[in-house]
């Protein structure tokens, strides 16, 4: 079972969902912001981040996992722990795991690195795109230097 599929579901909703074992998953607003060096200005937005302060299971996503798939919260439970122990093997083995379509988890040391993936930023901006600064140029006026007679 992919709950990290039900993680990302659940991150439409909700601010922050925690996986047992490993931390939470959380959205951090991005305010709408002006890059001078590339002209750009970019609209209000949201990206998934991580971090490992809660690392009990959401009961969100027990719920979730306990209605999608018609089972019950003890299964779900197991679902999520036999998940975050298949998290914590790929990132032994291979040095980092694939959060369904939320982004990659990566070990440094003793700790865990988190980088979203290109689908983890939400509607947060209302539908805008970042938008070109337009620069005006002033009309020259044209000086008249004919003599009056």
């Amino acid at each position: 079972m992919d709950v990290g599929l039900y993680v990302s579901e659940l991150l439409n909703n909700f601010n922050e969902v925690s996986l047992p074992g490993i931390g939470t998953f959380f959205k951090k607003k991005i305010s709408a912001h002006h890059d001078e060096r590339q002209g750009i200005f970019f609209p209000p937005s949201e990206e998934i981040s991580f971090h490992t302060k809660n690392i009990s299971a959401s009961p969100e996503l027990i719920k979730h996992i306990c209605s999608t798939r018609n089972i019950s919260e003890p299964s779900a439970r197991y679902f999520t722990e036999k998940y975050s122990d298949s998290i914590k093997q790929s990132l032994q083995i291979k040095g980092f795991a694939r959060i369904g379509t939320i982004g990659i988890l990566r070990t440094s040391g003793n700790e865990y690195l988190f980088e979203p993936g290109s689908s983890s930023s939400s509607s947060a901006a209302y539908g805008l795109i970042p938008v070109m600064e337009i620069k005006k140029s002033s009309p020259k006026k044209e000086i008249n230097t004919a003599p009056d007679l």
